[in-house]
């Protein structure tokens, strides 16, 4: 008796080596092929409904659904995507949605320079939600921050409370670096007025239609706040870190713009209206913003 057990198969029963049931030697339909594949008599029944056309049909079915799928994917994907730093805080290693805040092609004029009343006043006043604190009252580069990305680039994002990290080498420090708007953007324009130049001479340097960051120093303190300049030359200063919605926004012709004026001068003036988001801006946002 043999070790080896097997199973073999020798074909069915009738069977003959390239002879098909349904199909004539020169490719043709059989009578019971014809029945079998519910073909009509007539020639366009017959074309309508031959085997080729059923099966480009089917084709067509599959690639459309297949395709349909691939686009709801796709959607899914990317609103997970958007939705990352909306929906948790920003960490080490945490995607900061790269291909939305890069992208800042699709960004249209009314996100620069925007007039007073075109100011979204509920999003000034959430941004700093840690103004309760101590940690809430030197956050003005946190503050700053948001707001650009708000503004700009539309995202949604509040500011953290300063909690003695330079946000630009992760180093714990007592001070932080301006140059965090530079490692979390690329394109910030810097313009430097003389240190001798009153506040109302620099601020015309600012450009019209723009949007940024004012650095500001005056009896010892130094001081971060956003402005926006229209396309008619008008400025309109913005300080997210205020608890006081009212010195919040600030026209030209306020009580507390005059007041800022007369007491602090402008060290640096810093015009996003040309920038993007870094390729590293994570290692920066994770210490200033986290998502609403």
């Amino acid at each position: 008796m043999s070790d080896h057990i097997y199973l073999a198969h020798h074909g069915i029963k009738g069977q003959r080596w390239g002879v098909r049931r349904f199909q004539n030697k020169d490719g043709t339909l059989t009578a019971a092929g014809k029945e079998r594949y519910d073909l009509g008599s007539s020639a366009s029944a017959s074309k309508d409904t031959s085997l080729s056309n059923r099966r480009n049909r089917r084709a067509k079915q599959i690639a459309k659904g297949a395709a349909i799928a691939a686009g709801v994917l796709l959607a899914v994907y990317g609103g997970y995507k958007l939705s990352q730093l909306r929906s948790k805080e920003t960490s080490k290693g945490s995607s900061i949605v790269d291909d939305f805040l890069h992208n800042t092609g699709g960004r249209t004029s009314p996100t620069i320079g925007r007039s007073i009343g075109d100011i979204d006043r509920s999003m000034v006043s959430r941004i700093n939600q840690s103004n309760g604190g101590r940690e809430g009252e030197i956050n003005c580069a946190h503050t700053s921050m948001a707001y650009i990305l708000n503004s700009v680039f539309g995202e949604n994002v509040r500011a953290q409370g300063f909690s003695g990290v330079d946000e630009a080498s992760g180093l714990v420090r007592n001070g932080r670096s301006k140059k965090i708007f530079d490692a979390a953007f690329d394109g910030v324009r810097h313009i430097q007025p003389p240190a001798s130049e009153s506040f109302e001479r620099s601020v015309e340097r600012i450009p019209n239609s723009s949007t940024g960051v004012l650095y500001v120093r005056g009896g010892g303190l130094a001081h971060f706040l956003n402005y926006e300049r229209d396309s008619a030359g008008v400025l309109t200063l913005v300080d997210t870190q205020q608890h006081d919605a009212r010195t919040q926004i600030m026209a030209a012709d306020s009580p507390a713009y005059r007041f800022l004026s007369r007491n602090v001068g402008v060290s640096e003036i810093l015009d996003f209206s040309n920038a993007s988001i870094s390729d590293n801006a994570e290692d920066v946002f994770k210490h200033c913003v986290k998502g609403d």
